[in-house]
């Protein structure tokens, strides 16, 4: 196990977690038994780093741990973020490859676009009502490159196993997730249905606390980013397939694990 988790060490970590990231093949016989919980955000950080030197842009962030037996695991009241990457949002109806995801998974969510930057430690719910343009029906599509059964703060630092996300059409919001019915249908067969009365953060709350928590590290979120705000299931994706989610708070979004190359969704 590394003995301090110091500068060095962090960038070390962010270079393996970006290299296995890209390959598909990640060393884990370098990486630590555990992080601290700010030091597996400020490897995560570095992780971001290393992919926008690399050409990538920064298209939104996720809130972690807000829904089900999720919540709490990192402590009382503790909410991880997650970046997304701008050129890993699709549009709805999008088809990725099967095997360009290999351990993948599905989680039907709530994604916010931000109208107005939203920044500082003291932001307030009105203050994050104010900054969005309306809620669109998502997945997020994750990869259990670390799953966090195995090491839940390098789980943490890989970027809470974020790969990208499907986003339908902006929609004004008026509703409140705990009143939000969602299904989930494969290959048009109910896969699951859940709510009203599941067990999920309040979106605005949870994009207040995102924005006080990037705070502690000089970043907010910028107009044009989608913040995803919890699952209302997860779903491993275990063959090509296709997906689609229905939210009585935001409408339907879909997508398809196919053996053909990528096709971005909708215009």
């Amino acid at each position: 196990m590394i003995p301090y988790p110091g500068i060095e060490v962090v960038e070390r970590l962010a270079q393996t977690l970006h290299d296995g990231a890209r390959s598909g093949l990640l060393d884990r016989s370098t990486l630590p038994d555990a992080l601290p919980y700010g030091i597996a955000l400020r490897v995560q950080l570095a992780l971001l780093r290393r992919w926008q030197e690399s050409g990538e842009r920064l298209g939104g962030w996720k809130v972690g741990m807000t829904s089900g037996k999720a919540r709490d695991k990192f402590g009382p009241n503790v909410r991880p973020f997650g970046f997304i990457l701008k050129s890993r949002i699709f549009r709805s109806g999008a088809s990725i490859r099967f095997g360009d995801v290999p351990n993948a998974a599905i989680e039907p969510e709530l994604a916010f676009l931000i109208a107005r930057p939203l920044r500082g430690g003291s932001v307030s719910e009105d203050d994050a009502r104010n900054a969005i343009a309306g809620v669109a029906p998502a997945f997020e599509i994750q990869q259990r490159r670390i799953p966090i059964a195995e090491n839940q703060s390098l789980w943490l630092a890989d970027d809470l196993g974020q790969w990208g996300i499907t986003v339908g059409t902006t929609r004004p919001w008026s509703g409140t997730a705990a009143a939000t019915m969602a299904s989930l249908s494969r290959d048009d067969e109910l896969v699951t249905a859940v709510g009203p009365g599941h067990d999920i953060d309040e979106p605005i709350l949870s994009i207040r606390n995102l924005c006080r928590a990037l705070h502690e590290y000089g970043l907010g979120l910028d107009a044009g980013q989608y913040v995803m705000t919890g699952s209302f299931s997860y779903n491993r994706v275990e063959f090509p397939s296709r997906w689609e989610a229905s939210f009585s708070s935001a409408g339907r979004v879909a997508m398809h694990f196919a053996d053909t190359p990528v096709q971005r969704g909708d215009p």
